[in-house]
C-alpha cells in the first residue's frame, strides 16, 4: 500500500518531555545522542558504514519498513509512524534473511553484506560520505552557545551568582562551560515556588536560527541542487525547518508541506548512475527521482531535525500559554527541575530498592508511569503521565503493552456506575464548569419564589493546596469498600462509529471519513439492562451522525477485583523519575482516569462532615475538584464557611491557600485579611463570572493576562 505524501505527518510528539544524555560527571551533554547512527558508525572512511547509514536514509531502497510503503501496527507504536531512530534489529534480521536465500543454509557467518541499489551508487553514496564527514566536523555545542546562549553566558557573572531577569530568579549555572553538575544548592529551593521560569527558555527565533545552522554545515548544498534551482531548494527547507519548530503543540506538518516547491531538476544524484543529469526524463525517472527526494526529506525532519532538538532541549508546553512551546536547553531545565524533583522525592514518594523492584512491577497490573514538570504561572507542577503505553518484552519482541488508565477502565466503568446510583454521595460536586449553570438556576428560581432576588449575596472561594497529593490513602481506600456495594459488575463495550470530516489532507476539500470509539459501561450483574435505553441517553447527548453497535465485548469483574486494582493504583502507586523507582506515599495519582472521581467522592464526605450549615435553604456550595464556592443569604453563612476551611480538617488532608481565598465582604482568618472583591460585582470562579446580584454567568477574560502579559488567542488555535 503507497501511502500519498499528505497522509505522511512528521510526528512532532517525540521532541516533547526528552531526557538530557548525563555524562560520569554528572554534566549534560549536547550534540547529538549517542544511539543516532552516524555517532554509532563514526568511521567515515568505512564504504560498508555508508551502505548501513544509507539504509537509514533510504530504507524504501533497501526494503525495509518505511512510512511509503509499510504498514504500522499498534503493538509497535502508539503513533501513526514508527520511530526509525533505532533500527539496527531489523537491519540484521533483514541482512540474514537475505543471507539464508543466498547460501541456502542457516550459517550467518556466510551472511554478504549488501551493496548499495544500482539506483543510490555513485554521485548518492559520495554525498552521504560527505555528509558523514560533515556531522563528524560539527560543532554543535559551539553552534547552541552561540545561537542559544544559557544563562551563564547572558548574565555573564561569576558561577555563584543568581540571574536576574525581568525581576526574577532563575537560578545561575555551575562550571566553565555548558554543561552543569547533577548537585543543586540547597538555598535555591524556596525560590523556585515563587519564580516563572518561562523567561528562562530559548527564544523560538534562536532555536530555528541553530537548528538551521546546523542543518546547513551537516548536509551538502549538492543534496538540495546546483546553482539557482539548489538555493531556491535549500531556501524553502530552511523556511520548512523554521515553520516546525514555531508550530504549536498539536499541530503537524506533512511530507505534502515540506516537498511543495522543490523542484528536482538541476538535483544532478537524483539521475541515474553514469548518465547525463540533464538528459530527458521519462515519466518512471521522475517518479523515482522524487521518491529518492522525499525519502532525504523525510529523513531530515524524522530522524535528524527531531533528535537534534531532543538532545538539546527539554521541550514543553506551559500551565498558562496552552499550545505554546517552550525550548529550555537541557542544562537550563536541569538547573530548574532538579530542586523540585528532590522535593518531591523527599514529599511524596519513597524510592524502591532495587532488589524489590522486579519483583513489585513482574505482579503488577498497572505497570508504572512517569513524573514531569510543567512550568506554571509560578513554579511548576509534577504530571504523572498515565495514558503512556509502556514497552514490554513478549516471545522476545519488543511490544507496547496497555496504558495504567486503559487497565483502570473497568473500575472507572464500575465508579460511574456506583455514581448513578448513589448520586447523595457526589454532594454538591461539578465534573464540568458546564455543570454549574443548571444548579445556579435553580437557586436563582427559588430566590425568586422567596422574594429575595436583587438583594445582597455573599459570595465565599477557597483553593485546597495540592488536593491529589495530600488526600489519605487509608481513608480513601476505606470510602471506596464502603460505595463498592455489589459483589458482581458486568462491564460491556459497545461500539460508536461516527462520520467525521477528514482534515488530514491540507490541500484538497475535505472528505468524510469514519472513527471508531469504544465506550465501556457497567452495572449489577442479575440487574436487567436494556441497550435501547442507552441508545437513548447517548442520541440524547448530541451524538448526531453516529451508528451504535451492541454485544462486542462482556466481562464479569468482582467486587474484590475491582477493589483490588483501586488499592494497588492508590496505596502503590509506582513512578519512574530518572532511571530510579519510587512508590507515591501520600496522595493520590493525578492525571488518573478515576482521579477526579475518587476525589469527588472523598471531599463530598468532607461536605457532609463538616459544611453541613451550608445546606440551609439559603445557600448553595461548589465545588469543582478542589475549588469551593459558597453563595448565601447571610454574611455570617459565608464566614462561618472561610473560617472552618481555613482551619483546616487533617482528617481529609486539606490544607487552604489563603492567597487564592476571595470574598465579597470584609473577612480576617488568624489576624489576615482575605483578598476583599466589591459587594455588586463579578465574581471569579474557575475561568467564569458570576454576577454577585443577578447571577448571571460569563466568561473570565481577564485570565488572558498573565503576569502583566496578554496570552495571545494565537497560543490556543490549532491549525492542522
Amino acid at each position: 500500500m503507497l501511502h500519498s505524501v499528505s497522509q505522511i505527518r512528521f510526528v512532532r510528539q517525540r521532541m516533547l518531555y526528552a531526557g538530557a544524555a548525563i555524562n560520569t560527571k554528572g554534566n549534560v551533554r549536547f550534540g547529538m545522542g549517542h544511539i543516532y547512527v552516524m555517532n554509532r558508525y563514526p568511521h567515515v572512511d568505512d564504504s560498508q558504514e555508508t551502505t548501513h547509514v544509507m539504509k537509514y536514509i533510504f530504507p524504501r531502497q533497501f526494503n525495509l519498513h518505511n512510512v511509503f510503503t509499510s504498514k504500522t501496527s499498534s503493538k509497535d507504536t502508539a503513533q501513526r509512524c514508527k520511530d526509525y531512530t533505532l533500527r539496527e534489529h531489523e537491519i540484521r534480521r533483514a541482512s540474514s534473511n537475505q543471507g539464508k536465500k543466498r547460501c541456502g543454509n542457516d550459517d550467518s557467518k556466510n551472511v554478504k553484506r549488501a551493496a548499495p541499489p544500482r539506483r543510490l551508487r555513485g554521485e548518492a553514496t559520495l554525498l552521504i560520505e560527505k555528509l558523514r564527514k560533515r556531522h563528524a566536523r560539527c560543532a554543535y555545542v559551539e553552534l547552541l552557545r552561540h545561537y542559544c546562549p544559557g544563562l551563564r553566558e547572558q548574565s555573564r557573572q561569576g558561577p555563584d551568582a543568581p540571574l536576574l531577569k525581568n525581576n526574577l530568579f532563575v537560578g545561575a549555572l555551575v562550571g566553565p562551560t555548558d554543561t552543569i553538575s547533577a548537585t543543586c544548592k540547597p538555598q535555591s529551593r524556596p525560590s523556585l515556588e515563587r519564580t516563572s521560569f518561562i523567561d528562562a527558555a530559548s527564544p523560538v527565533a534562536q532555536v530555528s536560527a541553530f537548528c538551521r545552522a546546523v542543518v546547513a554545515r551537516v548536509f551538502p548544498d549538492q543534496l538540495w541542487g546546483d546553482g539557482d534551482t539548489g538555493l531556491r531548494n535549500k531556501t524553502h527547507i530552511m523556511r520548512s525547518i523554521d515553520h516546525f519548530i514555531r508550530m504549536r503543540r498539536f499541530e503537524t506538518m506533512s511530507l505534502h508541506d515540506a516537498m511543495q516547491g522543490i523542484k528536482i531538476t538541476g538535483i544532478v544524484w537524483l539521475s541515474p548512475h553514469k548518465l547525463a543529469g540533464n538528459a530527458n526524463m521519462a515519466s518512471t525517472d521522475s517518479s523515482k527521482r522524487v521518491e529518492l527526494l522525499q525519502e532525504v526529506v523525510y529523513y531530515l525532519f524524522d530522524s535528524f531535525l527531531i533528535t537534534l532538538i531532543r538532545s538539546n532541549f527539554y521541550v514543553t508546553e506551559s500551565n498558562v500559554h496552552r499550545n505554546r512551546l517552550f525550548y529550555f536547553r537541557h542544562d537550563v531545565w536541569q538547573r530548574l527541575s532538579k530542586p523540585m524533583l528532590t522535593e518531591l522525592k523527599d514529599s511524596m514518594f519513597e524510592k524502591l530498592k532495587a532488589v524489590d523492584i522486579k519483583k513489585v512491577l513482574t505482579n503488577r497490573a498497572t505497570g508504572f508511569s512517569q513524573v514531569r514538570l510543567l512550568p506554571k504561572e509560578t513554579g511548576m507542577r509534577p504530571i504523572i503521565n498515565l495514558r503512556r503505553r509502556v514497552q514490554k518484552r513478549v516471545n522476545g519482541e519488543t511490544v507496547l503493552g496497555r496504558s495504567i488508565n486503559s487497565t483502570l477502565s473497568p473500575a472507572f466503568s464500575v465508579l460511574n456506575y456506583e455514581k448513578s446510583k448513589q448520586p447523595e454521595r457526589l454532594g454538591c460536586s461539578l465534573f464540568s464548569i458546564g455543570d454549574i449553570f443548571p444548579k445556579l438556576h435553580a437557586f436563582q428560581t427559588a430566590l425568586e419564589k422567596r422574594g429575595l432576588a436583587g438583594k445582597p449575596l455573599f459570595f465565599a472561594k477557597v483553593d485546597v493546596h495540592a488536593c491529589f497529593d495530600t488526600i489519605p490513602q487509608k481513608a480513601m481506600i476505606s470510602l471506596l469498600k464502603e460505595i463498592l456495594r455489589t459483589e458482581e459488575y458486568c462491564v460491556t463495550r459497545h461500539v460508536e462509529v461516527k462520520l467525521v470530516e477528514d482534515r488530514e489532507c491540507s490541500f484538497k476539500a475535505l472528505k468524510p471519513r469514519t472513527v471508531m470509539r469504544f465506550p465501556v459501561r457497567a452495572w449489577a450483574v442479575g440487574e436487567p439492562f436494556d441497550f435501547g435505553n442507552l441508545l437513548d441517553t447517548e442520541a440524547a447527548d448530541g451524538k448526531s451522525h453516529t451508528a451504535f453497535v451492541d454485544g462486542v465485548v462482556q466481562k464479569i469483574e468482582t467486587r474484590r477485583k475491582v477493589m483490588s486494582l483501586l488499592n494497588e493504583h492508590v496505596q502503590s502507586n509506582i513512578v519512574k523519575i530518572g532511571k530510579c523507582f519510587y512508590r507515591q506515599k501520600v496522595g493520590i495519582p493525578q492525571g488518573s482516569v478515576v482521579s477526579s472521581l475518587l476525589c469527588s467522592f472523598f471531599y463530598a464526605e468532607l461536605e457532609r462532615e463538616c459544611l453541613s450549615f451550608v445546606q440551609d435553604g439559603n445557600s448553595i456550595l461548589f465545588r469543582l475538584i478542589d475549588d469551593f464556592l459558597v453563595i448565601s443569604t447571610k454574611q455570617e453563612t459565608a464566614e462561618r464557611f472561610l473560617r472552618v476551611m481555613h482551619a483546616g480538617a487533617p482528617q481529609y488532608g486539606v490544607r487552604i491557600k489563603p492567597e487564592k481565598s476571595k470574598a465579597n465582604f470584609d473577612c480576617k482568618i488568624d489576624g489576615r485579611a482575605l483578598d476583599r472583591l466589591p459587594a455588586r460585582t463579578d465574581f471569579p470562579y474557575c475561568g467564569k463570572l458570576i454576577n454577585t446580584v443577578t447571577l448571571d454567568i460569563r466568561k473570565d477574560e481577564a485570565r488572558r493576562h498573565l503576569s502583566g502579559r496578554k496570552s495571545h488567542t494565537s497560543t490556543s488555535v490549532t491549525f492542522r
